[in-house]
């Protein structure tokens, strides 16, 4: 028996009974207690395997009462900028020193899940939802200059997302969406979107990223079913895949000296931060957390590293985001 059975039995008769003993050969809550007890063990042996392996000693910036996320530093390392949310208060970004001391809200009701820096330190450009002709909830580019505390939109209703600058702040490298087809498309200063993809196969990119001597983009691709690392050339050709597996990879992040990526994979079974170098293309895990780490950012001196990660609050399955920083 499947759950075709469980449908045309269900259906078949009124009043509606869910006939699980004859179809499962148990009630659903004996099912649900199996299942449920067949997880706790598979996790608790996880959990014990992770401990083993020896966790990751971790500095929390952000409060267990907000959920906060997409970490980045600014070009000289001095400040990092991040945003959280909370039922309380809504969506704030916030700014602060680089070990985080002397948050302060810069942004209400406006938080990015990506922050790109400018190359001179003086703004920030991120992505986020906003209402669209009263129905249309769409993604759009947005500059914030800090100086001068102005909130400028770069894009409008062009469903644009994952804002990067080039080295030398001339161009911003985007990702667009139109009828299920990703593209990597340049936004120039006059704030004209230039695609340099052309993909028709419903290919899906996220958050491209510079080199830092802007020679190559890297991005995770999802295509024919599994997402990867890949290398484009500026003018959008693919030149080089990093990694090739089930596994689902993403939000790749060079190195200050370009000759390593980070970035976010679950191919241990929990999501957390991995290096892969590019001359050998060897895989290293750089994060053990028990309950999932995301979001690389590192600090340009190359000794730290700003991500999200979660947390598991006592015995209770509440969890919070948070970003931290590793020394």
């Amino acid at each position: 028996m499947c759950s075709s059975d469980l449908v045309r039995r269900y259906g078949a008769s009124v009043p509606y009974l869910l006939p699980a003993q004859k179809i499962f050969g148990a009630s659903f809550v004996k099912l649900y207690r199996e299942w449920r007890a067949a997880l706790e063990e598979r996790y608790h042996a996880q959990a014990q395997r992770i401990e083993a392996e020896g966790l990751t000693p971790l500095t929390f910036l952000t409060p267990e009462d907000e959920t906060c996320g997409t970490p980045s530093w600014s070009p000289d390392g001095s400040q990092v900028i991040w945003a959280c949310s909370s039922p309380k208060v809504g969506t704030r970004t916030f700014l602060a020193d680089k070990d985080g001391a002397n948050a302060k809200v810069v942004l209400h009701d406006k938080g990015g899940r990506l922050f790109a820096w400018r190359s001179d330190g003086k703004a920030v450009a991120f992505s986020t939802t906003h209402t669209v002709n009263l129905y249309s909830v769409l993604e759009d580019v947005y500059l914030y200059d800090i100086a001068a505390d102005d909130l400028d939109a770069l894009t409008s209703g062009d469903r644009a997302r994952d804002p990067s600058f080039s080295p030398d702040g001339s161009k911003m490298l985007v990702v667009t969406n139109e009828r299920q087809d990703n593209q990597l498309a340049v936004l120039t200063v006059d704030q004209q979107l230039r695609p340099i993809t052309h993909d028709t196969d419903h290919t899906q990119f996220g958050t491209p990223r510079w080199s830092p001597d802007g020679k190559l983009i890297a991005t995770s691709v999802w295509k024919d079913g599994m997402r990867d690392l890949w290398l484009y050339l500026p003018d959008g050709t693919p030149w080089r895949r990093l990694t090739a597996d089930v596994a689902i990879d993403r939000e790749p992040t060079w190195s200050p000296d370009g000759k390593w990526l980070y970035f976010t994979s679950d191919r241990s079974g929990v999501p957390t931060i991995y290096a892969v170098e590019l001359a050998t293309e060897h895989v290293w895990r750089v994060v053990n957390v028990l309950t999932g780490a995301w979001g690389p950012a590192p600090h340009p001196d190359g000794k730290r590293l700003d991500r999200k990660s979660t947390r598991l609050n006592s015995s209770h399955l509440v969890i919070s985001y948070a970003v931290f920083c590793l020394k």
